[in-house]
């Protein structure tokens, strides 16, 4: 197995582990080399301003999640994600869930690096099409909520690995669990070639008291969404359960102008709030 078989176009992958572990410079090193390599645009998102001329003069910044998820056609790294999108709060699911469904739509890739596993409900993990879990924190029992779930299952495996590597080898390696190719095990990754001491302190002077909006899909993207999860019937004159008329195809009973009106009116509202560091 190798990164080309797990790194796929229109998908999101998880980024875990303690400090210190290489989860940036992973990142980054995944960023630089499928950006060229899938034609996609490299895009870091959250970086403060004034860091921006650390990277390659051909990636792209943006100050939130919400001008993130507009690009198309890119390769799109939200370090410290903790701080911009909040997987441990359900208050939030419904954008949440949109959000991690926009790589489908818009030819992206996402990586999104969280430092505490906490921050990450299992509810969530259906929706990444690959973990990358760098040496996990010490204390495993205080880095996830349930002890029996998923992620700190992967965690103790992850531990595993490490425990048997020179601590000067372990940034070096990153322990991947890809569902998609039915495939665990550990990969190397080298260091991004603009990596620098100043990058990896990128966060030390970072108000973490922004405020960020939430994602959002537009009305098209939304309706598409939707109809992905409907029944779809086929065929010749089906009557429309909500209009009467009849079409060539109906999606859960109804025509696609009539199940626009009714999916628009589900489509939640995005709001403006600041999310809580927890």
């Amino acid at each position: 197995m190798d990164w080309d078989k797990v790194i796929k176009p229109s998908s999101s992958y998880l980024v875990l582990g303690d400090t210190d572990t290489g989860k940036s410079a992973l990142a980054y090193w995944l960023l630089e080399k499928y950006s060229k390599q899938l034609g996609l645009l490299p895009v870091v998102v959250g970086l403060p301003v004034n860091k921006a001329k650390l990277l390659p003069t051909d990636f792209v910044t943006k100050q939130s999640i919400e001008e993130g998820g507009r690009v198309e056609d890119a390769i799109i790294l939200f370090d410290e994600a903790g701080l911009q999108l909040p997987l441990d709060n359900v208050d939030v699911r419904d954008h949440v869930v949109n959000f991690l469904s926009l790589p489908y739509h818009r030819n992206q890739v996402f990586l999104l690096v969280y430092h505490y596993p906490r921050l990450v409900l299992s509810r969530y993990l259906p929706l990444f099409q690959g973990f990358l879990l760098k040496r996990p924190p010490y204390l495993i029992s205080f880095a996830s909520k349930r002890q029996g779930d998923e992620l700190t299952e992967m965690m103790r495996e992850a531990e595993k690995r490490f425990g048997q590597m020179a601590d000067s080898e372990i940034v070096k390696w990153t322990y991947v669990v890809a569902p998609k190719q039915r495939w665990q095990g550990s990969l190397e990754n080298p260091l991004p070639s603009f990596w620098s001491p100043e990058l990896r302190r990128v966060w030390g002077d970072v108000d973490f008291n922004n405020r960020f909006e939430e994602p959002v899909m537009s009305d098209a993207e939304w309706v598409a969404l939707k109809q992905n999860q409907s029944t779809v019937q086929h065929g010749v004159d089906l009557i429309c359960a909500v209009c009467g008329h009849r079409f060539p195809a109906l999606y859960s009973g109804a025509c696609g102008p009539c199940f626009a009106k009714w999916a628009l009116d589900c489509k939640p509202k995005p709001k403006d709030r600041r999310f809580p560091i927890r």
